[in-house]
């Protein structure tokens, strides 16, 4: 019986029955120290017994005693395998730390479709830039410009968390709109012109920020880009969205940053 059928053999029969490698290592003890092995020898019982001397890699001797054909080639298997399996499980519990694919092609369409829906909301920028005023595109913003200065004087700055109790009380109206105003006119300092450039660009800001969520929203559910950056263009090109986050509407930028939060809060 030639090496390879050995080795064949062996990883079929202990493919079949893994339990009894230890089995199988110590009849092979065994048979160097006396040659052979017996029942009485081997740790199995009557059926194991049976179906071990039943394969081809064990013969019987004169004595009526069992060897194994080629114990070297079997040590060998029984010594590979073990090791073979001890990395397996060690590749399996090992944490992977390799450095993620980037899809340079998924990044570049979603940046080309976030600056299509940047430019799209900037088509009022002359209207809304005069020389050294930030003019909204309508009258409704002018409410909200209101209130982000009044909350902006009652205000000790960025960290006046108590704020956010009596926003309420004081606008009656669209606290979370307030709130966001005044806090990111905060963030940005807390003056006149911090006022005005929240006025002017929160609406694209939240823009941007709402595409983002979109995107991996719809990445998420249909797991292709394409369908993720065809959504955006369909949102970069909606009228009704384009007119009420454009330049200057700071009135319903809100709404984007709003329904980005509870879509990430979920």
């Amino acid at each position: 019986m030639t090496p390879e059928r050995v080795k064949e053999a062996t990883r079929s029969f202990l493919s079949e029955y893994p339990d009894l490698e230890n089995s199988v290592e110590a009849l092979l003890e065994q048979q160097h120290q006396t040659g052979s092995w017996t029942f009485a020898d081997a740790p199995l019982d009557s059926g194991q017994f049976g179906e071990l001397v039943s394969r081809e890699f064990v013969e019987q001797t004169e004595d009526g005693e069992y060897r194994f054909v080629d114990s070297v080639v079997i040590e060998t298997t029984l010594s590979r395998d073990t090791t073979a399996t001890s990395t397996t499980t060690a590749d399996a519990t090992s944490v992977d730390l390799s450095i993620p694919t980037i899809d340079l092609g998924a990044i570049g369409t979603l940046v080309g479709s976030l600056v299509v829906i940047v430019a799209v909301r900037l088509m009022y920028f002359e209207s809304v830039f005069r020389g050294e005023y930030v003019v909204s595109p309508a009258n409704d913003p002018y409410f909200y410009r209101y209130w982000q200065e009044r909350l902006l004087e009652q205000s000790t700055g960025l960290t006046d968390f108590g704020m956010l109790g009596t926003v309420g009380d004081l606008t009656r109206r669209r606290p979370l709109t307030h709130a966001f105003n005044w806090w990111f006119t905060e963030l940005l300092g807390g003056t006149p012109d911090a006022a005005s450039m929240v006025a002017a660009w929160l609406p694209i800001v939240a823009s941007v920020f709402l595409a983002i969520v979109l995107y991996s929203l719809v990445v998420t559910l249909s797991m292709d880009h394409r369908i993720a950056v065809a959504t955006l263009l369909f949102l970069a090109l909606t009228p009704v969205h384009t007119i009420y986050t454009a330049l200057g509407s700071l009135n319903t930028a809100h709404i984007s940053i709003s329904g980005s939060l509870r879509w990430y809060s979920r």
